[in-house]
């Protein structure tokens, strides 16, 4: 083997390395790349679920009241209604 031949196949083993780091970091900043969006996407959700939380609670609290205005039975429709005829 010829010094010119060492040469080339060492520049092939360097280009060989050189684009499997690269492709591994292609890979690596997709792969925390989505993982960061699910995380976000996670929280999102988590929020959104405490939020629907307070919404019930508030509802639920507020029944009693609605009730009493509009009858057992009624819906809040028939609440709006009543609001808007006595203004």
């Amino acid at each position: 083997m010829c010094n010119r031949d060492k040469i080339v196949h060492m520049d092939f083993a360097s280009m060989a390395i050189t684009a499997a780091i690269a492709g591994g970091a292609a890979f690596l900043g997709s792969y925390l790349k989505k993982k960061g969006e699910n995380l976000a996407t996670k929280e999102d959700i988590e929020d959104l679920r405490k939020q629907t939380a307070t919404l019930t609670q508030t509802t639920e609290e507020s029944r009693p009241e609605y009730q009493s205005i509009c009858g057992q039975d009624s819906n809040v429709g028939t609440f709006k209604n009543r609001r808007f005829s006595i203004l």
